[in-house]
């Protein structure tokens, strides 16, 4: 390779290699397969994570700038590859805002990613930003272990911000909980009944409609 120029098929074998690594723990078909890892191999990425001085991405959270390394992003998500790789201002200057996440949100997406795991105390809010961020993303390995994480948060005080997160993205494994949850929470059932639910989380509570819901059915309409 000659100095000062980038050998872009090395890079290629490089991307596909660390791809290879990432789908060991990412790999999503279906149910999340799980599999036993070295604790050595999870070390080693945690190491990798924290070089900073090697990192050549940030992104520009709310509260603040996190980096990370492009070939790691790159061999996880489809949709950061094609930004990173564009003549755009994300591609060509390494930098991708994320203005509607806080840097807590972008970093626990970003452990994810590394290791699928984190030594950090998370919080819902920081799940859901997260989650959020790798189902933008297409990092559907990181979205099923959020989705595991959430299944074990829910509360009555943030349930609507959980459920309306699975309904929205359409995450059954994590509605499933919701579900569960709601059918024996009276605080969640005495919302319903006083009409405090959104009408799009009144089925998790069991209630096949509500007085919103009664309305004419829509006429039958051909499309052309």
């Amino acid at each position: 390779m000659v100095e000062g120029k980038v050998d872009h098929n090395c890079y290629a074998h490089v991307t596909a290699y660390v791809r290879d690594v990432v789908s060991t723990i990412s790999r999503q078909e279906g149910r999340r397969t799980k599999i036993e890892v070295d604790q050595s191999v999870i070390d080693r990425w945690e190491a990798i994570r924290s070089m900073t001085a090697t990192h050549n991405v940030t992104f520009d959270a709310a509260d603040g700038p996190v980096t990370a390394h492009d070939i790691a992003l790159m061999a996880t998500s489809p949709v950061l590859s094609a930004m990173l790789q564009s003549c755009m201002t994300e591609g060509a200057g390494k930098r991708i805002q994320v203005k509607d996440s806080s840097a807590s949100g972008v970093s626990l997406f970003l452990d994810l990613v590394y290791t699928s795991s984190t030594c950090s105390e998370v919080e819902y809010k920081t799940a859901l930003e997260a989650m959020d961020l790798a189902h933008r993303w297409q990092v559907e390995g990181v979205v099923r272990v959020l989705e595991e994480i959430l299944q074990g948060m829910i509360t009555d005080s943030n349930f609507v911000d959980i459920a309306s997160a699975a309904t929205l993205k359409g995450l059954i494994g994590l509605e499933k909980a919701c579900t569960k949850f709601a059918q024996s929470s009276e605080a969640l059932r005495k919302m319903s009944q006083n009409g405090e639910l959104p009408p799009a989380l009144e089925k998790l509570i069991g209630h096949p409609a509500t007085a919103s819901d009664t309305s004419a059915p829509n006429k039958k309409r051909r499309t052309f």
